[in-house]
């Protein structure tokens, strides 16, 4: 295995330019094949006969099939309670927008008398959002007018509008890349000091950062083509093969 690896290496670093061709290829290749294909997912797992499938039976004759994809939208105010007469109104009014809003089914009410949604300073509730579609079924966009109809009401009130569980999950929240950015400047430098020029530092920086958007890409063939085991592999062996073969500038590409 480590001989045709060798000999793998050799050829990648002899014909490099057509090597980077024929992946850049085959990565746009199976991306569009993959968003042919789409990336919805299916949260049923059902295996007849089981007692689970007895249960998912009975659960579905007696309550709502998309139950399992209920979600909390909570309400939360810094000062005073959501009681009050500043913001009672702004709650009420987003839970009247949000029961109207496309794939919701049904919406608690956490203002209600005898509901055990609020806490006890009255600062923090939630409602359940029970959808009409499930979940997974949903794009995000859709996720997110969901949230966008019960938070519109409270822009500027003072009232924090967040939602959770599978419905938080469903919605992607903002990226900070700072920290990826710092490590991979001291990874940079590291290297350089390491291999002593820029040109040896840049394949294994340029595969981290390929095997990382294949392994975390929402789409199922590439985050198979980026498994950690074949990058890791594949750098050592080119690795081994260059310096066996005296070249400290073989990564040159």
């Amino acid at each position: 295995m480590s001989s045709l690896l060798h000999r793998i290496a050799v050829f990648s670093a002899r014909h490099r330019l057509l090597v980077i061709g024929a992946w850049l290829v085959l990565l746009v290749g199976v991306g569009m094949a993959s968003h042919a294909a789409g990336t919805k997912y299916s949260s049923s797992a059902e295996v007849a006969g089981s007692d689970s499938a007895a249960a998912n039976d009975v659960m579905a004759r007696s309550f709502d099939e998309n139950l399992s994809d209920a979600s909390p939208i909570v309400f939360h105010v810094e000062d005073g309670k959501l009681t009050d007469d500043e913001h009672r109104p702004v709650v009420e009014a987003s839970l009247k927008q949000l029961s109207e809003a496309e794939n919701v089914a049904n919406v608690s009410n956490p203002l209600e008398e005898g509901s055990t949604t609020m806490s006890r300073d009255g600062r923090t509730a939630y409602a359940t959002v029970l959808p009409s579609t499930a979940l997974g079924d949903l794009s995000v966009a859709e996720a997110e007018k969901i949230l966008d109809a019960a938070s519109e009401p409270a822009e500027g009130s003072g009232v924090q509008v967040e939602a959770g569980s599978q419905l938080g999950s469903k919605i992607p929240k903002p990226e900070n890349k700072t920290s990826e950015l710092i490590g991979i400047a001291v990874a940079m430098l590291i290297l350089v000091l390491v291999f002593g020029t820029v040109t040896a530092m840049a394949l294994p920086i340029a595969v981290a950062i390929f095997g990382l958007i294949c392994g975390l890409s929402p789409d199922p063939p590439i985050g198979w083509l980026g498994g950690v085991k074949l990058v890791r592999r594949g750098v050592v062996a080119v690795r081994e093969a260059a310096w066996a073969a005296g070249e400290r500038s073989w990564v040159v590409f």
